[in-house]
């Protein structure tokens, strides 16, 4: 039989997985780890005891593997989760002539849990670690499935691309986090409807006389220049919490508070990720010297010959992407921008139009994009005007997950 191609998919799926891991030196292998990313890198093959195969810019698993952590210390005082980050690749053909894969973890001996996956692609196992398995300071921590596929170019059997394995604490744990946000939705719909109780003439004529402060052309964060309403940029950090963005978009930099506050967000809720600021001419020089952005910020220019939508597009590919769209600058060439930068944002995440609500032309462009085919995935999220005086009422724009990519457990 010839040799297969590997699929566009599982390409994708390398370049994600890679993206997430270190770039830091790694600390002598002989210092207590909590956390491995997997790789060849010589101070972490002793740690990974059995089941995996190095390829450029990805690790593969046999169906059995397994690692070595070391209980942390003291312990928290919440439970201790075991986190996997992988990837199911298409070659397992889930669905098709396979319905399902089971990933079973064990924890010195004992079973932790074992999961269901009912689709490919990006991945995530977290269970609580049985205490008595904790008794010890090495914990040996194996997985296994049940579904491989045999690689017809080098004959191994392979079965999941793997990024890391660490312990945490639950607070730290997707579940943890998606309570969380139900928690924050519930709160914004009481706020939401407690507004509504309020008679239409005399809550217009409250966003009026707020809207019309000039005290919010000058708000700062870190000592530039932010400009918005800090009501709207506590709303984006809450957004922010739920969706753990991978990177988030500040479309029209300005003087880069925006970016700096994004980026702090960002950094409490995803170590390691990113904001792209997009803005003309160099980065903003009074924001750019500061530690945060130079740790957290990538600035990309805007270029009359080439959109940076474009250039963005390709550093965010395959990333879970959120995207703040400002009605600024741009408003001249609005409707374009938010076809652009729509895009980019992916399922379950955001598109927010900045100024939707004072901005007759980001009105406009917000009516006539949403009657687009390129909006048909994208809904107007009304929960996020719990505060009532918001800029960017009809900008809040939650792109949808499209039901044969969801991942079920």
């Amino acid at each position: 039989m010839r040799p297969t191609a590997v699929p566009v998919c599982t390409l994708a799926l390398l370049a994600s997985l890679s993206a997430c891991r270190r770039t830091t030196a790694l600390a002598a292998v002989d210092e207590p780890r909590t956390t491995v990313f997997i790789s060849n890198d010589p101070a972490i093959r002793p740690r990974l005891l059995r089941g995996f195969e190095f390829q450029p810019g990805a690790t593969w698993t046999r169906r059995l593997f397994a690692v070595r952590l070391d209980r942390p210390t003291p312990l928290p005082d919440s439970p201790l989760y075991l986190d996997l980050d992988f990837a199911i690749p298409e070659e397992l053909r889930l669905g098709e002539s396979a319905p399902d894969l089971t990933l079973a973890a064990r924890v010195n001996g004992m079973e932790a849990c074992r999961q269901t996956y009912r689709k490919h692609g990006r991945a995530s196992l977290s269970c609580p670690i049985p205490v008595a398995a904790l008794e010890h300071s090495s914990l040996t921590v194996e997985f296994e499935t049940d579904r491989s596929f045999r690689d017809w170019i080098s004959g191994a059997d392979r079965s999941l691309i793997v990024a890391q394995v660490r312990l945490i604490p639950y607070e730290a744990t997707a579940g943890f986090h998606a309570l969380q946000g139900r928690r924050a939705r519930l709160a914004e719909d009481s706020a939401v409807s407690a507004w509504d109780q309020y008679p239409p003439a005399r809550r217009e004529r409250l966003r009026r006389i707020m809207t019309s402060l000039d005290a919010w052309k000058d708000t700062r964060f870190l000592g530039v220049r932010v400009g918005r309403n800090p009501l709207d940029l506590w709303i984006i950090q809450q957004i922010i919490y739920e969706v753990r963005p991978e990177f988030v978009v500040a479309a029209d930099a300005g003087e880069g508070g925006v970016a700096l506050y994004l980026a702090r967000v960002l950094r409490g809720v995803r170590p390691g990720a990113k904001v792209i600021a997009v803005g003309a001419g160099q980065a903003p020089a009074s924001a750019s010297a500061l530690p945060l952005w130079k740790d957290s910020v990538e600035f990309i220019p805007e270029k009359p010959e080439q959109p940076a939508a474009e250039a963005v597009a390709a550093r965010v590919a395959g990333s879970r992407t959120l995207v703040v769209l400002s009605a600024g600058p741009a408003a001249r060439d609005l409707g374009a921008a938010l076809n652009r930068y729509a895009a980019l944002v992916s399922g379950g995440s955001y598109l927010i139009l900045e100024d939707a609500a004072r901005s007759a032309a980001a009105g406009a462009a917000v009516r006539s994009f949403l009657a687009s085919p390129a909006a048909s995935a994208f809904q107007q999220d009304h929960r996020r005007d719990a505060f009532l005086i918001s800029f960017n009422t009809g900008g809040w724009l939650r792109k949808s997950v499209p039901v044969e990519k969801e991942q079920e457990p």
